[in-house]
Protein backbone atom coordinates (compact mmCIF):
# COMPACT_ATOMS: atom_id res chain seq x y z
CA UNK A 1 0.00 0.00 0.00
CA UNK A 2 2.77 2.63 1.07
CA UNK A 3 5.57 0.75 -0.70
CA UNK A 4 6.99 2.97 -3.62
CA UNK A 5 10.56 2.47 -4.15
CA UNK A 6 11.08 5.22 -5.34
CA UNK A 7 9.89 7.63 -1.82
CA UNK A 8 10.16 4.39 0.78
CA UNK A 9 13.14 4.14 3.15
CA UNK A 10 13.37 1.81 5.77
CA UNK A 11 13.85 2.72 8.89
CA UNK A 12 15.32 -1.11 10.31
CA UNK A 13 11.35 -1.98 11.98
CA UNK A 14 9.77 -5.01 10.23
CA UNK A 15 6.53 -3.35 9.61
CA UNK A 16 7.29 0.31 9.39
CA UNK A 17 8.14 2.65 6.63
CA UNK A 18 8.00 6.32 6.17
CA UNK A 19 7.81 8.72 2.92
CA UNK A 20 9.96 11.94 2.72
CA UNK A 21 9.73 14.43 0.03
CA UNK A 22 7.00 14.36 -2.59
CA UNK A 23 5.57 11.08 -1.91
CA UNK A 24 2.69 11.81 -0.37
CA UNK A 25 0.51 10.79 -4.14
CA UNK A 26 -0.27 7.61 -2.04
CA UNK A 27 -2.68 9.19 0.43
CA UNK A 28 -4.70 10.25 -2.48
CA UNK A 29 -7.79 8.62 -2.54
CA UNK A 30 -9.73 7.32 -5.93
CA UNK A 31 -13.26 6.34 -6.85
CA UNK A 32 -15.68 6.21 -4.61
CA UNK A 33 -15.82 8.73 -2.28
CA UNK A 34 -17.39 6.76 -0.04
CA UNK A 35 -14.39 3.90 0.09
CA UNK A 36 -12.69 6.22 0.97
CA UNK A 37 -14.57 7.86 3.84
CA UNK A 38 -14.46 4.31 5.12
CA UNK A 39 -10.38 3.98 5.61
CA UNK A 40 -9.28 7.89 6.22
CA UNK A 41 -10.03 9.33 9.67
CA UNK A 42 -7.60 11.89 10.45
CA UNK A 43 -6.82 13.64 13.72
CA UNK A 44 -4.53 16.56 14.18
CA UNK A 45 -3.45 18.03 17.50
CA UNK A 46 -7.08 20.42 16.92
CA UNK A 47 -9.99 18.15 15.39
CA UNK A 48 -10.63 15.16 13.78
CA UNK A 49 -12.66 14.29 11.02
CA UNK A 50 -13.23 12.32 7.79
CA UNK A 51 -11.11 12.85 4.60
CA UNK A 52 -12.63 12.65 1.79
CA UNK A 53 -9.63 13.66 -0.70
CA UNK A 54 -6.18 14.54 -1.04
CA UNK A 55 -4.55 17.58 -3.30
CA UNK A 56 -1.68 19.60 -3.99
CA UNK A 57 -2.29 22.74 -3.11
CA UNK A 58 -1.59 25.92 -4.80
CA UNK A 59 1.56 26.54 -2.55
CA UNK A 60 4.67 24.91 -3.67
CA UNK A 61 5.09 21.95 -1.62
CA UNK A 62 1.77 21.67 -0.06
CA UNK A 63 -1.13 19.79 0.28
CA UNK A 64 -4.61 19.99 1.02
CA UNK A 65 -6.86 17.38 3.24
CA UNK A 66 -10.33 18.06 1.95
CA UNK A 67 -13.23 17.59 4.77
CA UNK A 68 -16.28 17.74 2.49
CA UNK A 69 -17.08 19.72 -0.31
CA UNK A 70 -15.97 22.96 0.79
CA UNK A 71 -13.90 22.76 4.17
CA UNK A 72 -9.91 22.13 3.60
CA UNK A 73 -6.89 22.17 5.84
CA UNK A 74 -3.31 22.98 4.18
CA UNK A 75 0.20 21.84 5.06
CA UNK A 76 3.74 21.42 3.62
CA UNK A 77 4.74 17.65 4.59
CA UNK A 78 7.64 16.61 6.04
CA UNK A 79 6.88 13.07 6.59
CA UNK A 80 4.91 10.13 6.00
CA UNK A 81 4.97 7.34 8.37
CA UNK A 82 3.08 3.80 7.85
CA UNK A 83 3.11 1.59 11.19
CA UNK A 84 1.74 -1.65 11.39
CA UNK A 85 2.08 -4.33 14.02
CA UNK A 86 1.16 -7.60 12.71
CA UNK A 87 -1.62 -8.12 14.70
CA UNK A 88 -5.25 -6.61 14.35
CA UNK A 89 -4.66 -4.13 11.14
CA UNK A 90 -7.31 -1.68 12.20
CA UNK A 91 -4.59 -0.43 14.75
CA UNK A 92 -2.24 0.31 11.49
CA UNK A 93 -2.14 4.06 11.18
CA UNK A 94 -0.55 6.90 8.93
CA UNK A 95 1.39 9.65 10.80
CA UNK A 96 2.06 12.88 9.14
CA UNK A 97 4.37 14.99 10.28
CA UNK A 98 4.42 18.70 9.62
CA UNK A 99 7.01 20.49 7.83
CA UNK A 100 7.87 23.84 10.17
CA UNK A 101 6.20 26.56 8.07
CA UNK A 102 6.17 30.82 8.39
CA UNK A 103 2.66 32.65 9.04
CA UNK A 104 1.12 34.99 6.47
CA UNK A 105 1.04 37.26 9.08
CA UNK A 106 -2.62 38.15 7.93
CA UNK A 107 -4.46 39.30 11.35
CA UNK A 108 -6.10 37.63 14.03
CA UNK A 109 -5.23 34.26 11.38
CA UNK A 110 -2.91 32.61 13.72
CA UNK A 111 -4.04 30.73 16.80
CA UNK A 112 -2.78 31.41 20.64
CA UNK A 113 -0.02 28.17 20.21
CA UNK A 114 1.25 29.32 16.70
CA UNK A 115 0.10 25.83 15.42
CA UNK A 116 -2.46 27.34 12.60
CA UNK A 117 -4.04 29.93 11.01
CA UNK A 118 -7.55 30.12 10.16
CA UNK A 119 -8.48 32.10 6.40
CA UNK A 120 -10.87 32.32 3.72
CA UNK A 121 -9.23 30.85 0.76
CA UNK A 122 -10.98 32.96 -2.09
CA UNK A 123 -8.66 31.05 -4.95
CA UNK A 124 -5.99 28.58 -4.63
CA UNK A 125 -3.26 30.34 -2.78
CA UNK A 126 -5.22 33.59 -2.29
CA UNK A 127 -6.34 34.05 1.11
CA UNK A 128 -7.64 36.83 3.54
CA UNK A 129 -8.98 36.61 6.86
CA UNK A 130 -11.72 34.22 8.12
CA UNK A 131 -14.72 36.84 8.49
CA UNK A 132 -14.84 36.96 5.39
CA UNK A 133 -16.11 33.75 5.10
CA UNK A 134 -18.43 34.44 8.12
CA UNK A 135 -19.34 37.88 6.42
CA UNK A 136 -19.93 35.87 2.63
CA UNK A 137 -18.26 39.07 1.07
CA UNK A 138 -14.57 40.53 0.28
CA UNK A 139 -14.14 43.95 -0.55
CA UNK A 140 -17.64 44.88 -0.95
CA UNK A 141 -18.42 41.97 -3.45
CA UNK A 142 -19.81 38.37 -2.66
CA UNK A 143 -17.18 35.50 -2.26
CA UNK A 144 -16.82 33.89 -5.55
CA UNK A 145 -17.18 30.32 -6.07
CA UNK A 146 -13.87 28.68 -5.50
CA UNK A 147 -13.68 30.52 -2.13
CA UNK A 148 -13.77 28.44 1.30
CA UNK A 149 -12.78 28.23 4.52
CA UNK A 150 -9.60 26.81 5.30
CA UNK A 151 -7.09 25.96 7.79
CA UNK A 152 -3.20 26.24 7.27
CA UNK A 153 -0.82 24.57 9.48
CA UNK A 154 2.45 25.51 10.60
CA UNK A 155 3.73 22.63 12.47
CA UNK A 156 2.47 19.61 14.42
CA UNK A 157 1.36 15.85 12.90
CA UNK A 158 -2.11 13.89 11.88
CA UNK A 159 -2.43 10.47 12.39
CA UNK A 160 -5.07 8.79 9.94
CA UNK A 161 -6.84 6.01 11.67
CA UNK A 162 -9.14 4.09 9.78
CA UNK A 163 -13.02 5.17 10.74
CA UNK A 164 -13.55 1.80 13.06
CA UNK A 165 -10.80 1.36 14.76
CA UNK A 166 -10.57 1.05 18.07
CA UNK A 167 -8.80 4.03 18.41
CA UNK A 168 -10.88 6.19 16.58
CA UNK A 169 -13.48 4.44 18.73
CA UNK A 170 -12.43 5.51 22.09
CA UNK A 171 -13.53 8.67 22.61
CA UNK A 172 -10.47 9.24 24.96
CA UNK A 173 -8.25 9.83 21.93
CA UNK A 174 -9.48 13.02 21.42
CA UNK A 175 -6.99 14.61 23.52
CA UNK A 176 -4.57 14.83 20.50
CA UNK A 177 -2.47 12.46 22.32
CA UNK A 178 -0.39 11.88 19.63
CA UNK A 179 0.80 15.42 19.21
CA UNK A 180 2.12 15.45 22.68
CA UNK A 181 4.65 12.76 22.62
CA UNK A 182 7.45 11.69 20.14
CA UNK A 183 6.71 9.57 17.09
CA UNK A 184 8.82 6.96 18.69
CA UNK A 185 6.88 7.13 22.24
CA UNK A 186 3.62 6.95 19.92
CA UNK A 187 4.24 4.50 17.90
CA UNK A 188 5.09 2.42 21.04
CA UNK A 189 2.12 3.81 23.30
CA UNK A 190 0.02 1.83 20.21
CA UNK A 191 2.13 -0.90 19.94
CA UNK A 192 1.19 -2.14 23.81
CA UNK A 193 -2.23 -1.27 23.11
CA UNK A 194 -2.17 -3.69 20.18
CA UNK A 195 -0.22 -6.68 21.87
CA UNK A 196 -2.42 -6.14 25.28
CA UNK A 197 -5.33 -6.90 22.87
CA UNK A 198 -4.28 -9.99 21.22
CA UNK A 199 -2.85 -11.60 24.34
CA UNK A 200 -6.76 -11.58 25.94
CA UNK A 201 -8.02 -12.64 22.05
CA UNK A 202 -9.58 -9.38 21.91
Amino acid sequence: MVRDAEHVVSDGRPNASHLDGCGFHLLSTRGNRQNARAKSHVLSNRWRDTITAVSRAAEDGFIVLHIGEKIAEILRPAKLTYESFGTDPSRNYFRLEVAPTEALGIKGALDEEGIRETLTELAPGTYVPYHHWDNNEYDDAPLPETARPIGRYLRGSFVFFGTRSVYNLNPGTYDARHDKVTEEDFRQYIERNARHHASRGA
